[in-house]
């Protein structure tokens, strides 16, 4: 047996390899992370634990993922990983959330973009006046009044695609205005008269094409030029049973997507129109930019397909095709509807179905449509309640 001396000495020894490694546990073994924050005040989240600003935060070694939020600012997250004894330091600044900004005081219908996408366009005061804005990324854009104080209970705007020329609608009333831009005394209007529809330009400007329903029982479309003349009536809806549908020009010239409730293709060289069947019942149609494929509007949400409704992609968006606008032939950016709060903006990679989210702050509820893109692509203008707004798109990465 141990003698009494030599228990002691073991006691002794046990009670000194405790305390060396109670001591290397609580001040050696543990990390040390510090987080200093821009505000402040920012908060701080790091394993389920809220922290401020230049705390030390004790961790055990391994992976963590911290959280730091702010309010009117873009969050940060990133995982870190702290070894043994580790003392490490982040230092963040948040970046302040994009305003989304009211560009105009006064109310605005018929927002569209400019040719090449350098300005837009709009009726104002009162529905009296159009007027352009231009895009570039200046914080006061220029805005003119491209027309005097002439008009009254339009129904629609239809720019040309070089914008010198316009379609107005009152009701099912045509008339074609000449801007002539360089004297708004001379501006010229002419009256086409009653029983249009929808009315669309082809993509190089030379033709007008509409849809025609005057009282005498035609129902017709009509191909002319762009003053009118030389009209060709290229289809005969009489015995189908599409009655003032909408009408899109796909930008290859080839292709006019006529729809209600139901999608179809009038082919231009061949004067031939085909039901979409497998298109389903529809709220809303379009081409997409490289005219390859239909995009379409259901209650299930937005769906691409071919011209025979086959190869069809649903989109994993929940929005509205008046709520996207094509950034490229494969990315898009639309705003999306979040019940009780202001909508949301992403970009949408059709070849990877990914999605990237823009981050803002607003003192009004944001309902976005009409979306126009500026210049540069990294501001989106839109009609808040026939309001004209903007707001820089900031993603969430640092």
């Amino acid at each position: 047996m141990l003698n009494w001396s030599i228990k002691k000495t073991i006691y002794l020894i046990v009670i000194v390899l405790g305390i060396a490694i109670a001591i290397f546990f609580g001040f050696f073994y543990k990390a040390t992370l510090v987080i200093n924050t821009t505000p402040a005040e920012a908060t701080i989240e790091v394993a389920g634990s809220q922290h401020k600003s230049q705390e030390k935060i004790k961790l055990k070694p391994g992976s963590y993922q911290v959280k730091i939020t702010g309010p009117n600012y873009i969050g940060y997250e990133k995982d870190i990983s702290l070894k043994i004894g580790q003392n490490k330091t982040l230092n963040i600044d948040l970046r302040l959330k994009p305003e989304a900004i009211k560009v105009v005081p006064g109310k605005i219908a018929f927002l569209t973009s400019g040719e090449n996408d350098k300005s837009l366009f709009y009726l104002a005061n009162g529905g009296k006046t159009l007027y352009r804005l231009d895009k570039s990324d200046q914080s006061i854009p220029s805005i003119v009044a491209i027309t005097p104080d002439i008009f009254s209970d339009l129904t629609n705007v239809i720019f040309s695609p070089n914008r010198l020329l316009a379609v107005l609608k009152k009701g099912t009333n045509n008339y074609l205005y000449d801007f002539n831009r360089y004297d708004l005394l001379h501006q010229e209007i002419n009256d086409w008269g009653t029983g249009f529809g929808e009315t669309i330009w082809s993509p190089d400007g030379g033709k007008i094409v509409y849809y025609f329903a005057p009282d005498n029982g035609e129902i017709t479309l009509i191909r002319s030029n762009r003053d009118k003349t030389d009209e060709e009536r290229i289809y005969n809806f009489k015995d189908t049973p599409i009655r003032n549908p909408h009408l899109r020009y796909a930008l290859d010239s080839k292709k006019i997507l006529v729809f209600t409730d139901k999608v179809y293709l009038f082919d231009i060289y061949s004067k031939s129109l085909s039901e979409v069947k497998e298109a389903g019942k529809i709220i809303y149609a379009g081409f997409t930019p490289d005219s390859q494929n239909i995009i379409i509007e259901n209650t299930e949400g937005l769906t691409i397909m071919d011209f025979e409704g086959k190869n069809q992609t649903k989109l994993d968006v929940n929005t509205q095709l008046n709520k996207l606008v094509w950034l490229d032939n494969t990315t898009f950016i639309y705003a999306q509807s979040t019940l009780g709060a202001s909508d949301t903006f992403y970009k949408y990679d059709l070849k990877s179905k990914t999605k990237v989210e823009y981050f803002y702050s607003s003192q009004d509820q944001i309902i976005a449509k009409d979306l126009v893109l500026s210049n540069g692509g990294n501001k989106v203008f839109f009609n808040n309640g026939n309001y004209l707004y903007s707001v820089n798109l900031v993603e969430k990465d640092y």
